[in-house]
């Protein structure tokens, strides 16, 4: 048999009940370690108790998270970032590349098909620049990534 404390609606009042203990459930009633005149009856922790228990262990190991250091290799990816990004000079591609359609509406006449395929080869080459650019920021956002990754796992 096992003893377990219960409570009775919201009032507060509480009763023991005894159950049969199931077999293979762990014994958690209090060591007694002096001679008892009397049997013992094995007890479990109320469910009130079990509950407050498992929300210290939580708390406990929400303590025990190093979220100083975590913030801070955090700011530190963020920083990483922002500089990654200010790298790029994405008004200045998007300067060039406005630059470039504004000069292909221009030329587009029959009179200067040798000056549109001068301007496509430009565009070819402003594209290629920034596939480039965009390579490098495809790069930077996978070493974050990676980086963010390695901070997770460790935290």
């Amino acid at each position: 048999m096992v003893a377990q404390l219960r409570a009775v609606g919201i009032t507060g009042a509480m009763f023991v009940e005894i159950n049969r203990k199931v077999e293979g459930e762990p014994d958690l009633s209090p060591k007694i370690d002096f001679p008892t005149p009397y049997p013992v009856i094995p007890s479990k922790p109320s469910e009130i108790r079990t509950i407050l228990s498992n929300v210290a262990q939580v708390l406990n190991e929400f303590r025990s998270l190093e979220l100083g250091r975590l913030s801070e290799k955090l700011q530190n990816t963020l920083e990483i970032f922002d500089r990654k990004i200010a790298e790029l000079d994405l008004k200045t591609i998007s300067d060039n590349i406005n630059a470039t359609l504004t000069d292909a509406r221009a030329v587009v006449s029959p009179e200067n098909w040798n000056s549109i395929i001068d301007s496509l080869k430009a565009s070819a080459e402003a594209l290629d620049s920034t596939m480039k650019v965009a390579k490098k920021m495809v790069s930077n956002a996978n070493e974050i990534t990676e980086a963010m990754k390695t901070i997770t796992s460790e935290n």
